[in-house]
């Protein structure tokens, strides 16, 4: 056991050491711990933590910036999230880039210590490339549970259900807006969609399948009215953890 322990300790001080050289490095480097840090160090180490996510389903090229500096695994398929990159706190300026090297949208975000970030690049009403931000609430679920929250990325208003395990979820959440994150018993549910303002005939349902330990974000984005399939109505299914 002590052997066990002090193993332990000098996995967790090396991780650490590399953190702190990096951020004293003359180059700024932005994609730290992403792979090899369990999940753990998420909370261990006082750094941001920032994941990306491509909505623009006309796009799959999209590459994302921080201050000018290239997250070198950052999400360019479609709905894919990258992984949580450290950054370092304070006022940050991200951008989304194409294929092209054109810059399609640019946010500034006050990024505080410890804190989680999911970055959304998507279309808005008017075809306009936006990043939105949602902070993310990575809390283990207890044994045998799921944690699920809903973000409407839809150009209306969405009721989002979950149905399944003898439970029944529902949220009205308007465009751009998101639920906390509620922990539900693992398991397959059915996942439904309708407009608020149309009639109650769902308009999107899918089984979906929740593992115990994970945390998802259900995200719809399109129209339930669009009649292409650039925009008409998705929801993706993203896995945060």
């Amino acid at each position: 056991m002590k052997a066990f322990f002090i193993k332990n300790r000098l996995i967790y001080l090396f991780v650490l050491i590399c953190c702190l050289s990096c951020g004293t490095d003359s180059e700024k480097l932005y994609h730290i711990c992403t792979t090899y840090c369990p999940y753990y160090s998420l909370h261990t180490i006082n750094t941001p933590q920032i994941n990306f996510i491509n909505l623009v389903r006309t796009n799959d090229k999209i590459s994302f910036y921080c201050d000018s500096n290239e997250f070198k695994k950052s999400a360019v398929q479609y709905a894919k999230p990258s992984g949580y990159f450290a950054v370092y706190t304070g006022t940050t300026h991200f951008t989304a880039v194409d294929s092209k090297g054109d810059l399609r949208a640019e946010k500034e975000i006050q990024l505080h210590s410890s804190e989680c970030l999911s970055i959304f690049a998507l279309e808005d009403t008017h075809k306009k490339i936006i990043l939105l931000s949602f902070k993310d609430n990575l809390v283990f679920p207890a044994k045998g549970k799921s944690m699920v929250r809903f973000i409407n990325l839809s150009v209306e208003s969405q009721i989002m259900a979950l149905r399944g395990n003898g439970y029944e979820l529902i949220k009205d959440i308007h465009y751009q807006k998101s639920t906390p994150f509620f922990e539900v018993t693992n398991g397959y549910y059915n996942l439904i969609c309708r407009n608020t303002t149309a009639s109650s005939k769902q308009h999107f349902k899918t089984p979906i399948e929740l593992k115990p330990g994970h945390i998802y974000t259900v995200c719809s984005s399109g129209s339930a009215k669009g009649t292409q399939s650039k925009d008409s109505f998705h929801t993706s299914i993203i896995e945060n953890y």
